[in-house]
């Protein structure tokens, strides 16, 4: 199971080439949108008979997959400086075993927000 095949699209069928219109009183989607669920349970990753047929029968026209991408969970503050801090930790054992506490707080001191995980550009209450 590759890393995009729990996501969902479209097949339809659609006018080829950007460049130009098609046909006059024709359509840019001539046929679909057909939606497919989840993108695993179909095996065989073809489009529908019907949408083909469409598309053989006017030139011009190919069937077309148009993904529906899913949107990436954003991190919570806190996860966020939780991770930075587990990062920061790791880096400073590995670089400087005996002196990895002093380093920690040195690189804290250095960019509190940033290891807080907080951005005076985007926080509103650094505005008001």
């Amino acid at each position: 199971m590759g890393k995009n095949d729990a996501y969902s699209g479209f097949w339809s069928v659609t006018w080829l080439n950007p460049y130009t219109k098609p046909p006059e009183g024709m359509p840019i989607r001539l046929a679909g949108p057909v939606e497919i669920k989840n993108w695993a349970a179909n095996k065989e990753k073809k489009p529908p008979k019907e949408l083909e047929i469409i598309a053989a029968a006017n030139p011009g026209y190919v069937v077309t997959w148009e993904p529906e991408y899913i949107a990436k969970k954003k991190w919570s503050r806190k996860a966020k400086a939780k991770n930075r801090l587990r990062r920061l930790r790791l880096r400073a054992e590995k670089k400087c075993p005996l002196f990895a506490d002093e380093y920690i707080r040195k690189e804290i001191a250095k960019k509190p927000l940033y290891f807080e995980a907080r951005d005076p550009r985007f926080d509103i209450q650094e505005r008001s």
